[in-house]
């Protein structure tokens, strides 16, 4: 939000500064422009393109007004108070949106409710998020052969190695479920890197700030 506020701002001040000094349209378009795409970037850096732990859990706190970035965050630190209500915040946003049946699932998940997941499952458009969570539902019901398989066609290198850790450690390797976690690691930015990070703190040699 404060981000919002002060790039319309910037796009005011810049706007007026140049129709005082006489700027053509063209040349007033094209610095706008510009300062849209550094305005994304700084926008996106933290949610896709981020490997600072620290910067990408500091923006998911000070967007903790956005139901997406509350829900995903409480999660991840698996605070239950605060997951019912910004999943209530996040079905009030969404309502009927095709981005539904994932939080859906995220929340089912999180619940340990496999039924409910599983009938969310079948909404998730994408088949690469609709396999990587399929084998979440598969490595609870204790599916782990089933898990690798699927896992390992996963075309997203942290999708694969995050399941194949979860599947070593169900299978009781832990130097496996370690090298495969830091795998994860590894391949993952902005919020899933935070995500992956939270969900193998125990295996991963790294900290915040690190």
């Amino acid at each position: 939000m404060k981000l919002n506020i002060i790039f319309l701002v910037l796009v005011f001040i810049v706007s007026f500064i140049l129709a005082f000094l006489g700027v053509d349209a063209l040349t007033t378009l094209l610095i706008i422009f510009g300062i849209a795409v550094i305005y994304i970037y700084l926008s996106l850096s933290p949610i896709v393109l981020s490997n600072n732990l620290e910067k990408v859990e500091r923006f998911l706190l000070n967007n903790q007004d956005t139901p997406v970035y509350y829900f995903l965050y409480s999660v991840a630190n698996k605070a239950t108070d605060d997951v019912e209500k910004a999943y209530d915040q996040v079905l009030q946003k969404y309502g009927n949106s095709s981005k539904r049946p994932l939080f859906e699932l995220i929340y089912a998940l999180y619940k340990d409710n496999l039924p409910e997941a599983k009938e969310h499952l079948v909404n998730i458009k994408a088949p690469d998020y609709q396999d990587y969570y399929r084998c979440a539902i598969l490595l609870e019901e204790g599916n782990v052969a089933k898990a690798r398989e699927i896992g390992e066609r996963l075309p997203k290198k942290w999708m694969k190695a995050t399941v194949l850790a979860e599947v070593s450690k169900k299978e009781g390797n832990s130097q496996a479920a370690r090298e495969f976690a830091e795998e994860a690691f590894n391949n993952a930015r902005g919020i899933q890197k935070y995500s992956v990070y939270k969900t193998f703190e125990g295996l991963l040699d790294k900290k915040l700030g690190d």
